[in-house]
């Protein structure tokens, strides 16, 4: 397992982190178009309501609204809860969404109190381990920053066929530096 200092950025300027955050974003057009027709509507409500939960992530959390409805988090409603799950997703292409698309000043203005993110399983390559950890770090920096209070819930990486169980536990984020990261 890698342990990932979080001290990475937090001396950064808002302006220099968001220089930093451009250059780390990838475009995807599915990422681009699912957040300017499904989260940028929910985002766009005045006054801005809280929210309470926060899913960050790839195809795990896009897929609760569709075969998870039938469980607790699938059944959750905006504003209570934001999907903002997008399948195939990299660390990269939600880093775009963050900078780009605006995310990071939407959740600044929401005042997000929990999240949990599940990034990297599609980062992974078969014969080497997650090759993001700066990207890692830049995410929960930003995270953090929209939203301080938040407490983030960092779930592991997902098996895959292709990647060695070997990989994908040294790829595993064991979160230091922080009180507000919980790994799974």
């Amino acid at each position: 397992m890698s342990t990932w200092s979080l001290e990475l950025h937090t001396n950064l300027s808002d302006p220099e982190l968001m220089t930093l955050l451009r250059s780390a974003a990838r475009y995807k057009q599915r990422s681009d178009q699912t957040h300017t027709s499904a989260h940028e509507p929910l985002l766009s409500e005045l006054p801005p309501p809280p929210i309470w939960c926060l899913l960050l992530g790839d195809s795990v959390h896009e897929r609760l609204q569709t075969s998870g409805t039938h469980t607790m988090l699938g059944q959750g409603q905006f504003p209570h809860i934001l999907n903002a799950g997008l399948g195939g997703d990299r660390i990269q292409n939600f880093l775009y969404r963050q900078d780009t698309k605006g995310l990071f000043w939407d959740l600044r203005s929401y005042g997000v109190k929990f999240a949990i993110l599940r990034l990297g399983t599609n980062d992974l390559e078969p014969k080497r381990a997650l090759h993001a950890e700066a990207q890692y770090a830049l995410v929960l920096e930003t995270v953090h920053r929209a939203a301080s209070a938040v407490k983030v819930l960092v779930t592991g990486s997902m098996p895959r066929k292709d990647v060695d169980l070997r990989v994908l536990i040294r790829a595993s984020p064991v979160c230091s530096g922080s009180s507000e990261i919980t790994m799974l």
